[in-house]
Order: C-alpha cells, then structure tokens, then sequence
C-alpha cells in the first residue's frame, strides 16, 4: 500500500483494536429481463454508512451494459465504540457507468463520469481481466477537477491504481469463495475516492451473463463416455 501525507484521518482507523467494517442489508429485484435494481443500508465500509441505490441494464447476449449509482454517504466517528456513530459530515455522490466486454476473453472495460466522496468532479477508466483459474487482475486510472498531494509531496488531478484478486481455492476450513486482494494505490487522499459499494450489481449479475455462460461450458455440460 502508498501512503500519501494526507492518510492520518484514515489512519486513525487503522489503528482502532475493533472496529465494524461493514454490516448491511441488501436488496435486489429485476424489473423485466435484463434491468436490475439494487440498494444496501447500513454500516457499507470502514470510514462510511449510509445508503446505496443501483440500476443496471444488460441485455442477455449483447457485450456491453449501463448503469447508474448513487450513495447517500455519512462519514463515520473513528473515536466513537467501534466506529458506529457518525461524525456529522454527509456526502451525496453519483456516477454512470459504462461496461465493455472484450469478446471471447474475460477482459471488461469499465467508464465512470461522476460525483466523488470529497465532493470533486471527474472521471475513471478502468481494465479487469479475470482469468479462467478465478485470478482477477485490474488497473484503473482516475482524474477530478480538484488536485491532492501525489506520494512524491506534489500536487495531482490523476490517481492510478493495480488491484489483484486470488482465489483461495477448495481449502480446508476456508468458507467457499474466499479470496487474497491486494491493492496498490494511493491512500488517505481526500479527491478520487468513491464509496466501496459492497454489492455491485454488474458483478452480481455475472454468473447469469452470456460470456459467463459460454466460458464456462465445458464444466456445466458433463462428458459423455464412449
């Protein structure tokens, strides 16, 4: 992980002995064939609660979808009982999102347009590939209207990042689909953040998509023996 200067009001919940993370509901419907809703309220990450709404559009068969998000965010007291109380400061931020699936891999292109946690205006372009052992890899690059400090004590618009996601596999004792993540970006900046939507729908509609189902073939239909 890079630190920047601007990492000490989130380092002091890293240094909380217990904390809650996250505890939520969540809600999902599809309206029709191919639009899907989804909202959570509650304690969504460690520095936010608040309140999630998403919808979803993507056509069965087609190799593209949008969608549009929005999170009612309150930032969350560090001093307080494990983090449970807000401190007073709220945010309302939205984007649109734009996917492209690169046919016949596991490669998606994602673009983002919208209104970030700190108030700032900008945009995301992002590339992830998730490999056919269950690996995601993911970079992403993200510019805003407002300048933070860079890791170097600069001032920036632009923020990068490289994300790497590991299956732990059929592991004893290991619940079913747990997973190592890395992240290596810049942290404790103020500009670029976006809330860490505990359920994306895109995601969650991706065993029913058409490149899953094709990708997967071969283990859902069994071999016949000759």
């Amino acid at each position: 992980f890079l630190l920047d200067e601007g990492a000490s009001v989130a380092g002091v919940f890293t240094q909380n002995r217990f904390l809650l993370e996250r505890q939520f509901l969540t809600g999902f419907v599809t309206l029709g064939d191919d639009i899907h809703v989804a909202s959570n309220v509650g304690y969504l990450e460690e520095m936010y609660m608040g309140l999630t709404g998403e919808v979803l559009y993507r056509p069965f068969g087609k190799n593209w979808a949008v969608g549009v998000e929005s999170a009612l965010a309150f930032k969350r007291d560090p001093y307080s009982a494990f983090a449970l109380l807000p401190n007073g400061d709220h945010i309302l931020s939205g984007f649109l999102n734009g996917y492209y699936e690169v046919p016949n891999t596991g490669a998606t292109f994602k673009a983002s347009i919208g209104r970030y946690l700190a108030g700032d205006v900008g945009g995301s372009l992002s590339l992830t590939n998730e490999f056919k052992n269950g690996i995601i890899l993911k970079g992403d690059i993200t510019a805003t209207n407002q300048s933070d400090s860079d890791i170097y004590g600069g001032k920036t618009n632009f923020y990068t990042g490289i994300h790497l996601s590991l299956p732990l596999g059929s592991l004893r004792y290991v619940p079913d689909g747990s997973r190592i993540i890395t992240n290596a970006a810049p942290l404790g900046r103020d500009m670029a953040q976006r809330l860490d939507n505990p359920t994306s729908l895109y995601d969650v509609t991706e065993p029913l998509s058409y490149r899953h189902i094709t990708r997967q073939w071969s283990k859902l239909m069994p071999v016949s023996a000759f």
